[in-house]
Protein backbone atom coordinates (compact mmCIF):
# COMPACT_ATOMS: atom_id res chain seq x y z
CA UNK A 1 0.00 0.00 0.00
CA UNK A 2 1.13 3.47 -0.89
CA UNK A 3 1.85 6.00 1.99
CA UNK A 4 2.06 9.59 0.54
CA UNK A 5 3.27 10.82 4.11
CA UNK A 6 6.16 8.56 5.07
CA UNK A 7 8.41 9.66 7.46
CA UNK A 8 11.25 7.84 8.67
CA UNK A 9 11.78 7.21 12.41
CA UNK A 10 14.03 4.36 13.23
CA UNK A 11 10.71 2.83 14.60
CA UNK A 12 8.30 0.70 11.86
CA UNK A 13 5.23 0.62 13.98
CA UNK A 14 5.09 4.50 13.60
CA UNK A 15 6.25 4.40 10.32
CA UNK A 16 3.38 2.43 8.81
CA UNK A 17 0.79 4.31 11.04
CA UNK A 18 -2.51 5.43 8.86
CA UNK A 19 -2.57 8.98 9.30
CA UNK A 20 -5.82 11.18 7.61
CA UNK A 21 -3.38 12.26 4.89
CA UNK A 22 -2.46 8.28 3.84
CA UNK A 23 -6.21 7.17 4.70
CA UNK A 24 -7.25 9.71 1.58
CA UNK A 25 -5.07 8.37 -0.63
CA UNK A 26 -5.97 4.41 -0.38
CA UNK A 27 -6.88 4.49 -3.71
CA UNK A 28 -4.15 5.71 -5.39
CA UNK A 29 -2.81 2.25 -7.13
CA UNK A 30 -6.79 0.95 -7.95
CA UNK A 31 -8.74 0.71 -10.23
CA UNK A 32 -11.43 3.65 -10.48
CA UNK A 33 -13.59 2.08 -13.82
CA UNK A 34 -14.35 -0.86 -15.21
CA UNK A 35 -16.00 -0.67 -19.15
CA UNK A 36 -18.21 -3.90 -19.50
CA UNK A 37 -18.43 -5.82 -23.09
CA UNK A 38 -21.60 -4.34 -23.34
CA UNK A 39 -20.05 -1.00 -23.32
CA UNK A 40 -21.55 0.18 -19.50
CA UNK A 41 -19.06 2.04 -17.28
CA UNK A 42 -18.94 0.94 -13.58
CA UNK A 43 -16.64 3.33 -11.37
CA UNK A 44 -15.44 2.56 -8.14
CA UNK A 45 -14.81 4.82 -4.96
CA UNK A 46 -12.24 3.70 -2.22
CA UNK A 47 -12.54 4.58 1.05
CA UNK A 48 -10.48 3.43 3.93
CA UNK A 49 -11.33 0.94 5.73
CA UNK A 50 -11.20 1.25 9.62
CA UNK A 51 -11.12 -1.33 12.35
CA UNK A 52 -11.76 -1.43 15.95
CA UNK A 53 -8.66 -3.25 16.71
CA UNK A 54 -5.41 -3.44 14.07
CA UNK A 55 -2.67 -5.88 14.53
CA UNK A 56 -0.02 -3.32 13.78
CA UNK A 57 -1.29 -1.51 16.71
CA UNK A 58 -0.88 -4.28 19.28
CA UNK A 59 2.32 -3.01 20.22
CA UNK A 60 3.15 -0.20 22.19
CA UNK A 61 5.79 1.85 19.96
CA UNK A 62 6.46 4.94 22.26
CA UNK A 63 9.07 4.91 24.93
CA UNK A 64 8.67 7.04 28.05
CA UNK A 65 10.84 8.56 30.51
CA UNK A 66 10.03 10.67 33.48
CA UNK A 67 6.83 9.02 34.78
CA UNK A 68 5.97 10.94 37.70
CA UNK A 69 3.13 11.10 39.79
CA UNK A 70 1.25 14.44 39.98
CA UNK A 71 -1.18 13.99 43.01
CA UNK A 72 -3.94 11.34 43.72
CA UNK A 73 -4.28 8.74 40.68
CA UNK A 74 -3.00 11.47 38.06
CA UNK A 75 0.61 10.64 35.74
CA UNK A 76 2.16 12.25 33.93
CA UNK A 77 5.01 11.01 31.27
CA UNK A 78 7.12 12.37 28.46
CA UNK A 79 7.61 10.57 25.30
CA UNK A 80 11.37 9.84 24.03
CA UNK A 81 11.28 8.69 21.01
CA UNK A 82 12.86 10.93 17.94
CA UNK A 83 10.71 12.00 15.43
CA UNK A 84 7.51 11.17 16.70
CA UNK A 85 4.37 12.78 15.22
CA UNK A 86 2.05 15.09 16.41
CA UNK A 87 0.76 13.84 19.80
CA UNK A 88 -2.36 15.35 19.33
CA UNK A 89 -3.18 13.29 16.19
CA UNK A 90 -2.79 9.99 18.31
CA UNK A 91 -3.95 10.60 21.57
CA UNK A 92 -6.77 13.26 22.64
CA UNK A 93 -8.46 14.21 25.93
CA UNK A 94 -10.65 10.83 26.88
CA UNK A 95 -8.86 7.83 24.95
CA UNK A 96 -7.88 4.76 26.47
CA UNK A 97 -4.17 3.88 26.25
CA UNK A 98 -2.18 1.11 26.38
CA UNK A 99 0.48 1.25 29.09
CA UNK A 100 4.10 -0.89 30.63
CA UNK A 101 6.18 0.03 32.97
CA UNK A 102 9.64 -1.17 34.41
CA UNK A 103 8.89 -0.50 37.91
CA UNK A 104 12.12 -1.69 41.13
CA UNK A 105 11.46 -2.66 44.02
CA UNK A 106 13.77 -4.63 46.78
CA UNK A 107 14.28 -7.67 45.58
CA UNK A 108 14.47 -6.55 41.64
CA UNK A 109 12.91 -5.12 38.61
CA UNK A 110 8.76 -5.68 37.60
CA UNK A 111 6.82 -4.81 34.91
CA UNK A 112 3.31 -3.62 35.42
CA UNK A 113 1.16 -4.08 32.31
CA UNK A 114 -1.89 -1.64 32.45
CA UNK A 115 -3.71 -4.74 30.72
CA UNK A 116 -4.18 -6.05 33.99
CA UNK A 117 -6.18 -3.07 35.17
CA UNK A 118 -9.22 -0.73 33.47
CA UNK A 119 -7.36 1.19 30.96
CA UNK A 120 -5.83 4.60 31.53
CA UNK A 121 -7.05 7.73 30.57
CA UNK A 122 -5.26 10.97 29.06
CA UNK A 123 -6.09 13.31 30.66
CA UNK A 124 -3.99 16.05 28.80
CA UNK A 125 -1.49 16.43 25.73
CA UNK A 126 1.06 18.87 25.61
CA UNK A 127 3.82 18.68 23.42
CA UNK A 128 5.60 15.30 23.83
CA UNK A 129 4.06 14.96 27.25
CA UNK A 130 0.67 12.72 28.01
CA UNK A 131 -1.11 13.13 31.39
CA UNK A 132 -3.20 10.14 32.44
CA UNK A 133 -5.51 9.36 35.01
CA UNK A 134 -5.47 5.36 36.32
CA UNK A 135 -7.32 3.50 38.30
CA UNK A 136 -7.50 2.98 41.62
CA UNK A 137 -6.02 -0.73 41.74
CA UNK A 138 -3.20 0.35 39.06
CA UNK A 139 -2.25 3.41 41.29
CA UNK A 140 -1.60 0.76 44.42
CA UNK A 141 0.40 -1.74 41.44
CA UNK A 142 2.56 2.06 40.92
CA UNK A 143 2.81 3.14 44.11
CA UNK A 144 3.95 -0.67 45.79
CA UNK A 145 7.31 0.05 43.81
CA UNK A 146 10.06 2.51 44.39
CA UNK A 147 10.93 3.75 41.48
CA UNK A 148 10.06 3.60 37.39
CA UNK A 149 12.47 2.44 35.26
CA UNK A 150 11.35 2.51 31.74
CA UNK A 151 8.40 1.69 30.04
CA UNK A 152 6.19 1.90 26.36
CA UNK A 153 2.91 3.77 25.61
CA UNK A 154 0.67 2.95 22.80
CA UNK A 155 -2.48 3.21 21.21
CA UNK A 156 -3.77 0.34 20.73
CA UNK A 157 -6.85 1.16 22.88
CA UNK A 158 -7.77 4.01 21.10
CA UNK A 159 -11.05 3.74 19.62
CA UNK A 160 -10.80 6.29 16.78
CA UNK A 161 -9.30 5.13 13.88
CA UNK A 162 -8.18 6.85 10.69
CA UNK A 163 -8.06 3.47 8.10
CA UNK A 164 -6.46 0.67 8.19
CA UNK A 165 -3.42 -0.65 6.22
CA UNK A 166 -4.45 -3.89 5.70
CA UNK A 167 -7.38 -3.15 3.11
CA UNK A 168 -10.00 -1.07 1.53
CA UNK A 169 -13.83 -0.29 1.56
CA UNK A 170 -15.44 -0.32 -2.28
Amino acid sequence: MYKADYSYTNNSNLDRLTTPVSNMSSDVWSLRKVITGLGAEVKIKYEGDTYSKSVLNESRPFQISNFTNVGGYDYQFNITNSNIPNLNELFRIGDNISLITMMWSTPGYSPLNSDDYPAPVVTAVSGNQLSIRVSPAHHQGLTDHTSFIAGNVGFSAMTRKFGGVSGLRV
